[in-house]
């Protein structure tokens, strides 16, 4: 199948989530699907990791990658309930990014309320969370997604916070 439809995990240089957009690309060959009861995906932490690092583009990075991969739903004429699923993983992606503006010792407390702000009225998450089933979600993910809506950057730095 690899070979056959010549895929390739793409670069987290290139994409920031390059397994879920790999795989995204590679699901329209499948033909057939298996369940194994032992896990077989073993991640490897590494510290210097694009997405355990501070980096002042990490948002539009992990937005770029959304894009990207509602590019190949669309593309591949994957079912509607797949960019639903993108949603959510988008939004778990902008959390991460939201946490490491918050958790940065680079940053003082105005800069990273400024930089929360600028997050909040992105197109792109507005967008997201538009798409998200809420009634699954954690009751702080519910908090931090109502306090997103209101466009409360101190608010949301502040769960953030006392989360981490």
């Amino acid at each position: 199948l690899i070979a056959d439809s010549h895929w390739r995990f793409v670069s987290e240089r290139e994409f920031i989530s390059e397994d879920y957009y790999s795989l995204l690309c590679l699901y329209a060959h499948v033909q057939r699907v298996s369940i194994l009861k032992q896990g077989c995906y073993f991640y490897c932490y590494n510290d210097a990791s694009l997405s355990h690092v501070f980096r002042p583009d990490r948002f539009e990075r992990v937005c770029h990658c959304y894009r990207a991969m509602l590019d190949v739903c669309e593309e591949r004429q994957y079912p509607e309930k797949i960019a639903k699923c993108l949603s959510t993983q988008y939004f778990g992606n902008a959390i991460g990014a939201l946490k490491l503006i918050v958790m940065s010792s680079d940053l003082g407390f105005t800069d990273k309320v400024k930089q929360l702000k600028e997050i909040m009225k992105s197109e792109t998450l507005v967008h997201a969370l538009k798409l998200i089933d809420f009634s699954s979600e954690s009751f702080g993910r519910k908090m931090l997604i109502g306090t997103i809506k209101t466009n409360s950057a101190v608010l949301v730095y502040f769960l953030i916070k006392a989360k981490s």
